[in-house]
């Protein structure tokens, strides 16, 4: 089955956040660098279907929880670096950008995840209490990050709009199918 993506997407700095990744870009980057086939995102939830349908229904009930709240745009900072542990490679880490607490990202994450327990489908990425929202940079085995990494002062604001993609094994956001507005 086919790897989709509920997320949110940057509306200005892609480019930023892309120019980013590829300052700590190295021959270590195992599957996953922001970049041409990989757009930064914040991922509501992962899923995997082969059902087109399916797909145009779970972004028609997103469009309707967005106008039942009044959502307009989300606006996010995202202010620190941080690593994560590859729970499946010990020797391998995730470096993301980490946005500060908003409740409506929260509100958008549990929307995306009760539509998809409506039609049956289950997030491949954390949820509910567990679910930890970032913008991943890069997925590399140089644990040399572990020091560097904080050596970088990041405060990086921008408007994000909920987007429908496609996604590849990685968890990269590899195509849009749908976008909000």
């Amino acid at each position: 089955m086919s790897r989709y993506n509920l997320a949110l997407l940057p509306a200005k700095q892609t480019i930023q956040f892309i120019q980013l990744a590829k300052t700590f870009r190295d021959n270590a980057a195992i599957d996953y660098i922001l970049g041409e086939h990989s757009l930064p995102h914040i991922t509501l939830a992962q899923f995997r279907t082969d059902d087109w349908l399916l797909l145009e229904k779970l972004w028609q009930q997103l469009m309707e929880q967005l106008r039942l709240n009044e959502f307009k745009e989300l606006a996010l900072q995202l202010k620190g670096l941080d690593l994560y542990q590859d729970p499946q490679n010990k020797d391998a880490v995730w470096l993301q950008l980490l946005p500060q607490y908003d409740p409506v990202l929260y509100n958008l994450h549990n929307a995306a995840v009760s539509i998809l327990h409506q039609n049956n489908l289950f997030p491949l990425n954390k949820s509910a209490d567990l679910y930890e929202p970032h913008l991943t940079l890069i997925h590399t085995t140089n644990l040399a990050y572990i020091d560097r990494y904080k050596e970088y002062q990041m405060n990086i604001a921008d408007i994000f709009y909920p987007a429908l993609g496609e996604s590849d094994e990685a968890g990269q956001f590899v195509r849009v199918i749908k976008q909000f507005g």
